[in-house]
């Protein structure tokens, strides 16, 4: 089988990685076209894959358009050239597109309903994977797994912690620590949306730093004053810190949900907590498992931040509220190589017993996170 996967996102690396890796040693060919963002580029060098970068501007605007649809016309170019059986991406829109004017079939992953989707990728994807918490009904196309995406690359199957983050921070480990999470709200569908004001982000490392040391990862422009605290350690490395952190604090979607399947106790604050485009799986994680705390007021969110870290025990109580969320969901890279390698007669299956895709991804273990 020959697969074409398009990266948008640093998220989206870790999401296929361990995928690739399997699907590989399986004989299937894979190409990666990428956007050229640092971190993305960084993520993709580190774990040795080979990518076409497709994209090299970032811009504003009209501009977006331009560049977009020069994004489309490569990838378009990459899949003629790789003769490509399936493409697929995140969101997905390119590669649902393309799909209509290849012979590659399109198999995208959602969990977050933007309205212009509706319009420029739904209707042309051929296949719509999403979580069970995404609550909006797509059609015929649609399947729904019990799963998270974080689960395809934070899966105790497939992810192991290395204690070795330790000396990577120059930190002892037995110091507590913190994860400050800060995103640039760049992306098209962050538009009017924000997360921790210059202000709030300094006054948050001000308290945090009264109970424990910080580590910051950050899109964008820092203030002056929290350059020290910037994390120095290579960007893969991320989901080992994340682990053996007392808390992470956020005003990102993605990592929220990272700490949250490994047992770290989140505060996600951002425009988006309590709108109308509120995704679910924060409201699952909140609501039914308690492992993460949503809010739109900054202030809430650095009492909540203080309350957390006042209390030795936290990090054991999470952990075990961790247990039931990893034995309600899938494992998603398994099921994923099981739907890819049987499709279209997966869908048609699952469609028939839906059931089923628990069954699928009780195969032998896979090889954890190289």
């Amino acid at each position: 089988m020959r697969i074409l996967i398009g990266i948008a996102h640093p998220a989206h690396v870790h999401f296929y990685k361990n995928f690739i890796w399997e699907m590989e040693k399986k004989g299937h060919d894979i190409k990666i076209v990428t956007k050229n963002k640092d971190v993305s580029i960084a993520l993709l060098d580190n774990y040795g894959f080979k990518y076409e970068i497709i994209s090299t501007k970032m811009a504003t605007g009209l501009k977006r358009i331009t560049n977009q649809l020069e994004y489309e016309y490569k990838f378009y170019k990459a899949a003629i050239n790789h003769n490509s059986d399936i493409v697929t991406g995140i969101g997905g829109n390119t590669a649902s597109q393309i799909s209509k004017i290849t012979k590659a079939k399109s198999i995208i992953f959602t969990d977050n309903y933007l309205k212009y989707d509706k319009y420029i990728t739904h209707p042309w994807a051929d296949t719509i994977i999403t979580p069970t918490s995404f609550s909006h009904n797509l059609g015929k196309k649609q399947i729904k797994v019990p799963s998270f995406k974080e689960l395809a690359y934070l899966h105790p199957d497939v992810f192991n912690p290395n204690p070795d983050i330790y000396d990577l921070m120059n930190f002892k480990k037995t110091e507590r620590f913190v994860v400050v999470r800060f995103v640039s709200f760049k992306a098209l569908h962050d538009k009017k949306v924000s997360g921790f004001s210059e202000t709030n982000k300094i006054r948050l490392v001000k308290e945090i730093c009264k109970y424990a040391k910080v580590f910051i990862s950050c899109e964008g422009n820092l203030p002056h004053e929290l350059q020290d605290y910037v994390i120095k350690f290579p960007p893969e490395k991320i989901h080992d810190a994340l682990y053996f952190a007392d808390l992470l604090v956020t005003d990102s979607q993605t990592m929220t949900t990272e700490a949250a399947v490994l047992g770290t106790p989140a505060i996600r604050c951002n425009d988006w907590v309590g709108s109308d485009n509120e995704m679910l799986n924060f409201v699952e994680l909140e609501n039914k498992y308690n492992l993460i705390y949503n809010f739109s007021d900054s202030d809430l969110a650095v009492k909540k931040c203080c309350e957390l870290l006042s209390n030795n025990d936290t990090k054991d109580i999470y952990r075990k509220r961790c247990e039931k969320l990893t034995n309600e969901k899938i494992n998603l890279t398994k099921f994923l190589v099981w739907f890819f390698e049987n499709y279209p007669q997966s869908f048609t299956d699952l469609k028939g017993a839906p059931d089923m895709q628990h069954f699928c991804t009780t195969t032998p273990e896979m090889e954890h996170d190289q």
